[in-house]
């Protein structure tokens, strides 16, 4: 009895796949799904920089991270926009926003990412006063 040639394809591959190889998410993760030239795409792009960073940059996160990381933003987005539309118009179903909201919630608190405040340089009166006078003079 002849016992056949293994294939290459027969077992657990040896070799990674090269770079070229991958999908275009994990070759570029900071490309989000929606155009960065719209108000939801620049909002999009600003959560998940900010996701990103407080995780150490996107070189360092692993293929996973980063689409949790696009996750988070794209549901915290979401969640903002359902939110306003809410406000502005009073046609969203409350129930389904409170769903969204608590989804986005569990997506950046899944991150382990802490929220920063972001400091305000403190000014003093006079040069609060000088700027505000140096506006008004432009006007």
């Amino acid at each position: 009895m002849e016992i056949a040639p293994r294939s290459p394809l027969d077992g657990a591959q040896s070799d990674p796949r090269p770079a070229n190889c991958r999908s275009r998410m994990s070759n570029k993760p900071r490309r989000m799904v929606i155009d960065g030239r719209s108000q939801l795409g620049r909002r999009l792009h600003d959560l998940a920089s900010g996701f990103a960073a407080q995780l150490g940059g996107w070189p360092a996160l692993s293929d996973t991270m980063a689409a949790n990381v696009r996750k988070a933003a794209e549901l915290t987005a979401l969640a903002e926009r359902t939110r306003a539309q809410a406000l502005r118009n009073g046609n969203v179903d409350p129930l389904a926003l409170v769903r969204l909201e608590g989804a986005a919630g569990r997506a950046v608190r899944a991150l382990g990412v802490k929220p920063v405040a972001q400091r305000v340089p403190e000014r003093s009166l006079g040069e609060y006063l000088a700027a505000t006078a140096e506006r008004g003079s432009h006007e």
